[in-house]
């Protein structure tokens, strides 16, 4: 993939607290939830208990949830091997929700608990926060475990946000693309990488922009677009990653005019072209997370809510 420029790593985590209720150590959910709201980039939080699984999973499916911290011990009160099901479950369905360890609970000594999970290879994908049995969650630890599971998350994409759109309407996604990497979002714009596009199959390549690399899609819509080949295929490529991972706001349609557009539900919330790339691209910004639009003058806009 073509290079890019250093940027501040930014992503919104929502983050579901799940055991610690019934049986975990005393205060260990309430931790949790005292830190959360503290990290900049939590968005929002939540907790169930432990027999409450069923709730977390139509959190997921929801896609209100995109991090998830577990204690598998404590799961184990449920009944014996339902912590590997249910975290085997999670990671199946939903493969880009991570899911911390909250390895704190249980009988285990000090010294075999990490050795133990730093040469299972299984749990080689998780982050985990490893305290002794008898050791409070501390704010160090939480915020450390958060800052890792940004940088995952981020790490997930070559992209923010990729833009289609119709030659016809080149003049407007450029300035969009601008404004928008002015903003700090790493854009795939065809013409961003005119040399790295050169002599490539780019009916795979842009597939691959569309279906996997990107976390949003942005649709410019237009007569031009629905007339158009590779326009109709890249929303089909678009369409593929929003099936396959249920992402229901992956494409994000701006409306150029009131043409009805193929396959794009009349029901998918958009916006309207006429407001200027500018004023575009800040509010893409926002979805986005992005610092610039979070933090200083901005701060009003960080609403951590719980869940439910």
């Amino acid at each position: 993939m073509p290079p890019y420029a250093a940027l501040e790593p930014s992503y919104p985590l929502d983050v579901l607290v799940i055991g610690g209720h019934a049986h975990g150590p005393a205060g260990a959910t309430e931790k949790w939830l005292e830190f959360l709201p503290l990290y900049p980039l939590v968005r929002s939080f939540g907790s169930v208990s432990e027999r409450e699984t069923d709730t977390a999973l139509d959190l997921l499916r929801d896609g209100r949830v995109n991090t998830l911290t577990v204690d598998p011990f404590v799961l184990e009160h449920v009944g014996d091997g339902f912590a590997a099901a249910f975290i085997s479950q999670v990671r199946r369905e939903f493969p880009r929700v991570l899911i911390v360890l909250t390895l704190i609970s249980g009988p285990i000594p000090d010294v075999w608990l990490p050795s133990w999970f730093d040469e299972n290879e299984r749990f080689k994908h998780y982050f985990a926060i490893r305290e002794h049995p008898s050791a409070d969650i501390n704010q160090d630890a939480v915020f450390d475990v958060l800052t890792k599971c940004v940088m995952a998350h981020f790490n997930q994409w070559n992209y923010d946000v990729s833009i289609s759109y119709a030659g016809e309407n080149r003049d407007f996604a450029r300035e969009l693309a601008l404004a928008l990497k002015d903003a700090g979002a790493r854009v795939f714009y065809d013409e961003f990488f005119e040399d790295y596009l050169l002599g490539r199959d780019l009916q795979a390549y842009l597939q691959d922009i569309y279906s996997k690399r990107s976390r949003y899609c942005l649709i410019l819509v237009s007569k031009e677009y629905a007339k158009k080949v590779w326009p109709r295929h890249e929303l089909r490529s678009a369409h593929e990653r929003a099936l396959r991972e249920g992402y229901v706001d992956y494409v994000l349609p701006i409306r150029i005019d009131d043409t009805v557009l193929h396959g794009l539900s009349s029901t998918v919330g958009y916006l309207e072209a006429a407001r200027g790339p500018q004023s575009l691209a800040q509010t893409v910004a926002r979805k986005l997370w992005l610092p610039a639009f979070i933090q200083g003058d901005s701060a009003q806009r960080i609403v951590t809510t719980q869940i439910w």
